[in-house]
């Protein structure tokens, strides 16, 4: 079953649960922190989705599943250990550098499978480069 609109969802809740942070100054603080944690749990709960719904793709499906564990895990974490705004601020960039190196890892990796004549890589970047 391919649910690719679920990915599209996915990552438009991890923008709209960005936006909080950049409008904070209107926010109160508890506010800010379980926006920002419910919109990446419910992200990190569609990439579980679509990582389970689209076994046909095994590589992007593996992907998919840790880009869902991290957001959760994230969600989770802000919402446990998030006290104060110092702490909130420090929770996030770790996130995001660990996030960017996950997105940045996964081209490099599926090109090496592509390089060693794995078709489903082949065929999952020409899916996203629209071939």
């Amino acid at each position: 079953m391919n649910k690719t609109n679920l990915l599209f969802w996915s990552s438009a809740l991890l923008v709209v649960g960005s936006i909080p942070f950049f409008i904070s100054n209107s926010l109160d603080f508890v506010t800010l922190k379980m926006a920002i944690a419910l919109f990446f749990i419910a992200s990190g709960v569609l990439s579980f989705y679509f990582s389970t719904c689209n076994k046909e793709f095994t590589i992007p499906s593996k992907f998919t599943f840790i880009q869902g564990f991290c957001a959760v895990g994230y969600g989770l974490t802000l919402l446990i250990f998030g006290s104060d705004e110092n702490l909130l601020l420090m929770l996030m960039t770790y996130f995001l550098l660990l996030y960017g190196l996950i997105e940045i890892a996964f081209p490099f990796f599926s090109a090496q499978l592509s390089s060693q004549g794995n078709s489903e890589a082949t065929g999952f970047q020409n899916y996203f480069r629209g071939c």
